[in-house]
């Protein structure tokens, strides 16, 4: 492989994915509460590491001013902004 390629699945699979830096998303969901409106949304998602067996659990907080009953995940997401983060725990 040449420097600065990327490898290709199969080889990433088996190597770690050579050094580079990437992660998994498993496991996206709403948190359903009370508290939250169609402004603020909750949501829950794990977060897989090369080099470990179990994903770490997060969940955070986005706030889109502009949303109400009929936006779609899509446009909440994409008009939202990060309010809170917070490591949970990993799954075992």
């Amino acid at each position: 492989m040449q420097a600065g390629s990327r490898p290709d699945s199969m080889t990433a699979l088996g190597t770690c994915f050579n050094d580079y830096n990437i992660i998994g998303v498993s496991v996206f969901d709403e948190v359903k509460t009370e508290r939250y409106t169609y402004t603020i949304k909750r949501y829950r998602l794990w977060q897989w590491l090369c080099g470990f067996a179990n994903p770490r659990e997060y969940i955070f907080d986005l706030e889109n001013e502009h949303a109400n009953k009929e936006t779609t995940l899509e446009e909440f997401i994409i008009g939202s902004k990060l309010t809170f983060i917070r490591f949970i725990t990993i799954i075992i």
